[in-house]
């Protein structure tokens, strides 16, 4: 949450900002700023256990962005108050412009200073009244200066209504690129003409660009209520988990965390009554697995951390484990329309001492956005005794292969990330072991970093694991299923719109042979 606060004196004028750009405050101080506020407003500023306070610091008009080879872009070029609600979009517009001038066909290392000029005479005016509004927006919402006092609350209305009106013209980047893209050809063939001439393209001279100490000044106060390493835990409304229709807050919720943090917990919304019966069943068999030579051990046998899929028949398939509605629905709002199914499997943690190497589930080149989701369920109460998942908060939004240790034969294969790299994320930001209870639904991207850990008990620890990805993607695996479930896995389709890839089996019939990958078979997608 964040709640901004413009700083001004009676006739609009900021005086200067001297105090600390980024600061610890308590939350209490935000809650003084707005008394007298609507109480719903001030309700809410009293839920925080801790903010901080952060100057929104502004540049004033520059001459020019752009000298020779050397061009400003972003909050460089036009940092700008948040009152029209388009600084980032303008840095995004900046490096549109800037992009498709210097990947022109014909753009060369000589003629690189006329590019930066067209740039210049392209985004210098439009992100500049792009910040001139927000200024006077900003002024306007608190009612100061001249201007705003002498309006009644209609005339101000219109005010900001009028502000926003440009948005709604026939305006945009892709008209700033087509201007731009027609001075470049201009320009080009004025070097056709004259290639040793200097100055090809109209624009300012070299005039030093200075930055000036702003005398506005807004404050913003970003709120959060725990450390940036813990893992974000949903409470899901009663009617909610009642009803299994998850709302708009809590799909909301769920992806901006995972977006943010790779993994997010849903308390309570999984049926306690099919996991019970699942870890009945399952536990039953774990001994007998582990001592079956076939068995596949994760990272080995002395972790005693083994493969054990749900069971695969139909009065054993619970649709609150198959079919989640939640899971279903933060998969759609994550992955696009029909997110489909295409591995089941789970693991066991038996009584260790050994921990697995910190890994990522992939072993190959894969996608630097959400491709794909693990729905976990853990069958029992876990925590870090009984052998909770180590897990690294965020550390998916900036992996790649590259992270990966480089040989099959390295301690985890390919799939474990590099010590040194693991020891560089541990000075800022540590682990956590993930603590849930029996009937809480864990999503995580399949990116994130992540560690089985030993299990200090003698009672198995059983996780069963959902692999979901986009329609789109073409994962190569398949479930092998009896044709006794068909209609069941079908109902579920039509009730959730989660798809499942299966094998279907006749009675007898052994399954085919598919090789665990998360790796796309779809050979149009663009890595990189």
């Amino acid at each position: 949450m964040t709640a901004y606060d413009n700083v001004f004196d009676a006739d609009g004028v900021a005086p200067p900002f001297d105090g600390p750009w980024v600061a610890e405050v308590p939350s209490s101080q935000i809650a003084e700023r707005f008394a007298g506020w609507e109480p719903d407003l001030v309700d809410l500023l009293q839920v925080p256990t801790a903010a901080s306070r952060w100057a929104v610091h502004v540049v004033h008009p520059l001459p020019t962005f752009a000298t020779d080879r050397v061009c400003l872009i972003g909050d460089a070029a036009h940092a700008m108050t948040p009152h029209q609600g388009l600084g980032g979009g303008q840095g995004v517009e900046d490096a549109y412009i800037l992009a498709r001038l210097l990947g022109h066909p014909e753009m060369t290392a000589s003629n690189v200073p006329q590019a930066l000029k067209i740039y210049n005479t392209i985004r210098r005016p439009a992100s500049q009244t792009v910040s001139r509004q927000s200024l006077v927006n900003g002024l306007t919402y608190g009612f100061f200066g001249v201007e705003a006092k002498a309006l009644s609350l209609p005339e101000i209305g219109e005010e900001l209504v009028e502000s926003c009106r440009w948005l709604l013209q026939d305006r945009g980047a892709e008209k700033e690129w087509l201007k731009a893209k027609s001075a470049l050809a201009a320009a080009l063939e004025r070097c056709k003409d004259d290639p040793a001439s200097p100055n090809l393209l109209p624009g300012t001279g070299h005039r030093e660009a200075t930055r000036e100490k702003s005398r506005y000044h807004c404050i913003a106060y970003h709120i959060t209520r725990m450390a940036s390493n813990q893992i974000q835990r949903i409470i899901v409304p009663d009617q909610e988990r009642a009803s299994q229709v998850p709302s708009a807050a809590t799909v909301g919720a769920a992806v901006s965390i995972l977006h943010r943090d790779g993994i997010v917990v849903l308390e309570d919304v999984v049926d306690k009554a099919a996991i019970a019966k699942l870890n009945s069943v399952l536990t039953e068999r774990s001994e007998e697995l582990a001592n079956n030579p076939s068995t596949h051990f994760n990272q080995g046998k002395a972790t005693r951390n083994i493969s054990q899929p749900p069971p695969a028949t139909p009065e054993l398939m619970f649709q609150s484990v198959w079919a989640n509605p939640f899971t279903a629905t933060i998969s759609a709002a994550m992955l696009g329309p029909s997110p489909r199914v295409h591995y089941a499997n789970g693991n066991t943690a038996l009584c260790s001492t050994e921990r697995q190497t910190v890994h990522a589930d992939l072993d190959h080149n894969h996608l630097r956005f959400p491709f794909a989701l693990v729905a976990n369920y853990y069958l029992i109460d876990t925590c870090p005794t009984n052998g909770g998942t180590e897990v690294w908060v965020g550390s998916h939004r900036d992996t790649s292969l590259a992270d990966h240790v480089d040989s099959r034969d390295a301690p985890g294969g390919l799939s474990s990330i590099r010590p040194e790299l693991v020891s560089e994320r541990l000075k800022v930001l540590p682990p956590v072991q993930i603590s849930v209870k029996a009937g809480d639904l864990v999503l995580r991207d399949v990116r994130l970093w992540h560690a089985g850990m030993p299990n200090k008990t003698n009672v198995p620890r059983i996780m069963l694991a959902f692999l979901i990805f986009p329609w789109w993607y073409q994962a190569p695996m398949k479930m092998a299923l009896p044709y006794a479930a068909q209609s069941l896995v079908q109902r579920w389709t039509r009730e959730t719109g989660l798809e499942f890839e299966i094998e279907w089996l006749k009675e007898d019939e052994s399954p085919s042979k598919f090789f665990v990958t998360t790796a796309s078979a779809n050979e149009h997608v663009v890595y990189g």
